[in-house]
């Protein structure tokens, strides 16, 4: 998907996700999150607007505003990372990368254009 960041970021702290969004988001961006309070201290570090939406499952959105894309993309990363049974921790961002690509391609993948998006 064109626009989507996947990284593994541990411990989930602001001070620990703020320098990984950083570079990705330009500065009149909104930041779109469940309700967990590090986001309030990542949009303040980047200085954007933020708009928390509830993770209770009856409010799963506020207005217009959802969060519905990114939960379906933790879905089919989930749903694809199953097939290998676990995976190391040194790897993951491999299978990030891999799943980004698949994601994206789609069955358009043929095995030409995964070595060149591999290669960069």
């Amino acid at each position: 998907m064109k626009g989507t960041l996947s990284t593994r970021i541990q411990p989930r702290k602001a001070a620990d996700i703020a320098p990984v969004l950083a570079s990705k988001i330009v500065p009149d961006a909104v930041l779109i999150s469940d309700s967990a309070k590090t986001y309030r201290n990542v949009a303040k570090s980047l200085n954007v607007s933020l708009i928390s939406v509830p993770q209770n499952a009856k409010h799963k959105s506020q207005g217009m505003v959802h969060i519905n894309n990114a939960n379906t993309y933790c879905s089919r990363l989930d749903n694809w990372m199953d097939r290998f049974r676990g995976v190391a921790t040194k790897n993951i961002p491999n299978y990030l990368v891999w799943h980004r690509i698949t994601d994206r391609e789609g069955k358009e993948l043929s095995a030409r254009r995964f070595l060149a998006a591999g290669i960069g």
